[in-house]
């Protein structure tokens, strides 16, 4: 379930409304678009338009099939889920981690991707969530080593592991 085209227009600071009149089109088809991306069935040239209108391009990239990937992306999405939903309760456990982190990831890298989640955390939530579900070498190794240990319950991991699983 991608949800570029709202993310997107959300960190831009539009509204539906704003990017139906920036495509020429009627908000009920912004709608569509977003609904139909979050389905798996957006046409690429539809995403395209939509991102291109904002100032923004698709990254096309090789996606890595490892399961460890895909687990990490799907946890990631289970996160994304809830700090949309309840911000605060996610957020609760990064600065406890990141100093964890930090301790433990003792090299110039590992210091560098404690850094980068310290600026995503302070995003707007957006943001953070942009970041933290790139599907970008960056994105797959701050994924690696995510402050978000305790934020979901059992229950979440082990679904988000499932879906993991059947992809």
């Amino acid at each position: 379930m991608s949800t570029t085209i709202a993310d997107t227009r959300r960190s831009v600071g539009w509204t539906v409304r704003d990017l139906a009149e920036n495509l020429g089109v009627a908000p009920s088809t912004v709608t569509r678009m977003e609904q139909s991306e979050r389905d798996d069935r957006i046409q690429l040239g539809t995403l395209k338009r939509a991102l291109a209108v904002m100032g923004r391009r698709p990254r096309v990239e090789v996606v890595n099939t490892r399961r460890e990937e895909r687990v990490t992306m799907e946890l990631h999405r289970t996160l994304a889920n809830r700090l949309r939903t309840d911000p605060q309760a996610v957020l609760d456990v990064v600065p406890d981690n990141l100093v964890r982190l930090r301790a433990r990831l003792r090299s110039p890298i590992g210091q560098k991707w404690v850094d980068r989640w310290a600026e995503l955390v302070d995003s707007p939530v957006d943001l953070l969530i942009l970041g933290m579900l790139a599907d970008t070498p960056e994105g797959r190794e701050l994924r690696q080593n995510s402050p978000f240990a305790g934020a979901l319950t059992q229950g979440e991991r082990v679904a988000a592991i499932e879906r993991a699983n059947q992809e």
